[in-house]
């Protein structure tokens, strides 16, 4: 039996690792497999998301039904939550530098995911960074969050 299987597909080449030697829940294509080719084998898109909101703060594989007011959704790939704004404009520049695919959300309304999830990282913004202020300075407007 060998330690791991890779499989060819359009798209990817997937490394499938045996749940025992994973310390994920590997599912197929939306576990730690997919996770470790997508990110990358040393996981450097999650350690450097890790290194800008924290450990507690990017959350792998998480499941997009718990962030949609419609209740549906499957996990996706990352879930970063930052803590301010300048640790949202770290998260993007990340993803952008690396060309990863990124999506930024509320509170999930109006929002729906399909069941295979979504192959990237969402940025969520509830909870941390859900008030604005508009200010004038000069006659200039300042939008913060």
């Amino acid at each position: 039996m060998r330690k791991y299987d890779f499989i060819n597909d359009d798209d990817f080449t997937w490394l499938f690792v045996p749940k025992a030697q994973s310390s994920f829940d590997c599912k197929g294509k939306k576990g730690a497999s997919y996770l470790l080719h997508r990110f990358g084998m040393e996981g450097n898109m999650i350690n450097k998301l890790k290194a800008i909101v924290g450990d507690a703060n990017v959350y792998q594989n998480e499941d997009m039904c718990k962030h949609t007011t419609f209740k549906v959704g499957g996990p996706a790939d990352l879930f970063v939550v930052p803590q301010d704004i300048e640790q949202v404009k770290q998260v993007v520049e990340a993803c952008k530098e690396n060309n990863e695919e990124y999506y930024i959300i509320g509170k999930g309304s109006n929002l729906l995911v399909g069941d295979k999830g979504y192959r990237g990282i969402i940025i969520c913004l509830y909870g941390t960074l859900d008030r604005v202020e508009v200010s004038e300075v000069n006659g200039e407007f300042f939008v913060t969050a």
